[in-house]
């Protein structure tokens, strides 16, 4: 989920998450957010709106499949035991050329195309040294793709400037 402020731009990018800590697990934008959890803290110290302020706004996972901000991905790559199943619109523009042969060697399913290609290329993503195991966890795909925990139990392949 984004959480926008009243101009309609990200509270926070990706670079202000990455917060300096002690610890390991509040270096990433996933971290943080479970060292700010009651489910990890009975009584925190700050709450999240004390932090950031009040959420003016959310984009759910459903909102940017229905405006085309993600592609929801069928047939799609498995990548440490969750599927691949969003896609942002940028990046599957940006792979139809080459889906072209990959599509007739799948019988015309395009999904399964784009599956092939994801899986070739998830042989070489790398885990951020941050990620913990939940939601916001980054794995970069050489040269310049991302891999990021969505908020549906699976990923999200984007480009890192689409975060």
């Amino acid at each position: 989920m984004l959480h926008l402020d009243r101009a309609g731009n990200p509270l926070a990018s990706l670079k202000t998450w990455r917060v300096a800590s002690p610890t390991t697990t509040a270096n990433t934008k996933a971290g943080l957010i479970n060292s700010m959890s009651y489910t990890h803290d009975d009584q925190p110290e700050n709450s999240s709106e004390e932090l950031f302020g009040e959420v003016i706004s959310t984009y759910t996972d459903d909102q940017a499949l229905e405006d085309g901000v993600l592609v929801e991905l069928r047939n799609s790559a498995i990548f440490r035991e969750l599927p691949i199943n969003r896609m942002t619109r940028h990046l599957f523009d940006d792979l139809l050329p080459f889906t072209e042969t990959e599509t007739s060697l799948n019988d015309g399913d395009l999904s399964r195309a784009i599956a092939c290609i994801l899986r070739t290329k998830c042989r070489f993503a790398s885990a951020d040294p941050g990620n913990i195991g939940e939601i916001g966890d980054i794995y970069r795909i050489p040269p310049k793709l991302w891999l990021v925990r969505n908020e549906v139990g699976s990923w999200t392949a984007m480009y890192p400037k689409d975060y």
